[in-house]
């Protein structure tokens, strides 16, 4: 299995991803770091567990933005984000990599 670091606070955390994934796991660390430093800059003085909480509900409310506009779309075509299984599951893929994440950045 694939390795990649994530840096995060200044420090690479390695990550085992699925073959062929290795490309997204650095566009989400990326993206994790950057919201990682627009909390640091906000609350400086929070400790990481604080800070990791703060991203992980900025990523959570954009998933929820995210979902929410795609629910506005489909009602306005008829349809509903809960009644398409696989924006359903793509959507439980999103938030379990979001919280596979959070939980390795945790134990690290």
């Amino acid at each position: 299995m694939p390795t990649v670091d994530v840096k995060l606070g200044g420090r690479a955390y390695p990550l085992q991803v699925e073959a062929g994934q290795e490309e997204r796991a650095r566009r989400v660390g990326k993206l994790v770091e950057e919201r990682w430093r627009m909390v640091a800059k906000t609350v400086p003085n929070a400790g990481d567990g604080h800070q990791l909480l703060l991203v992980a509900m900025m990523l959570g409310d954009a998933l929820l933005d995210a979902h929410d506009a795609l629910e506005a779309a489909q009602s306005a075509r008829g349809a509903s984000a809960a009644d398409d299984p696989e924006v359903a599951a793509a959507l439980g893929r999103v938030a379990d990599r979001i919280s596979a994440i959070a939980a390795r950045l945790e134990d690290a």
